[in-house]
């Protein structure tokens, strides 16, 4: 969903691209780590990797088995 906004012209300006980096980095690390290859989760990782793709270019092989730091600044 968040994807979907920000590739919206408009509201665009509403999600923080280093943030939305960093939660799809995290989430495909996290399905990397417990996701079984013939199980749903892997096929909702592959998705995931998909759209990154598609979001951000090509990044394949970027987001590694391990959990990435998240640094969010408030």
């Amino acid at each position: 969903m968040l994807s979907a906004v920000f590739k919206d012209p408009t509201l665009c300006k509403f999600v923080n691209k280093d943030i939305l980096e960093n939660n799809f980095s995290w989430t495909i690390a996290f399905f990397k780590a417990t996701a079984h290859r013939t199980s749903a989760l892997h096929i909702e990782l592959r998705m995931l990797e998909n759209l990154e793709r598609e979001v951000f270019g090509a990044r394949s092989g970027e987001s590694g088995t391990a959990f990435p730091v998240r640094s969010v600044g408030m």
